[in-house]
């Protein structure tokens, strides 16, 4: 969120929603059961941390680094991501 606010040049901030509210909210939304089950677990799995690892498809793909965080948030502030 400081990341992106700072690209934007105004505060972003982040607000977590319990798990039960995002439940009731897919629900409303007419999301399928399969789909809020699915929601909710990988965002568990963000929460506990097992998605941080970084891959290295970029590189391998492209042949160079790929852009950092602040990089795309800059460029997509700019129009140009």
């Amino acid at each position: 969120a400081a990341t992106l606010g700072k690209a934007l040049g105004k505060p972003v901030s982040y607000v977590a929603v319990p798990e039960d509210a995002a439940r009731q909210a897919m629900k409303q939304q007419g999301q399928p059961d399969w789909m809020v089950q699915g929601f909710l677990e990988l965002a568990m799995i963000i929460r506990k941390g097992w998605a941080a690892a970084t891959a290295t498809g970029v590189q391998d793909v492209l042949g160079r680094a790929p852009r950092t965080f602040a990089q795309y948030a800059a460029d997509l502030a700019g129009g140009r991501a």
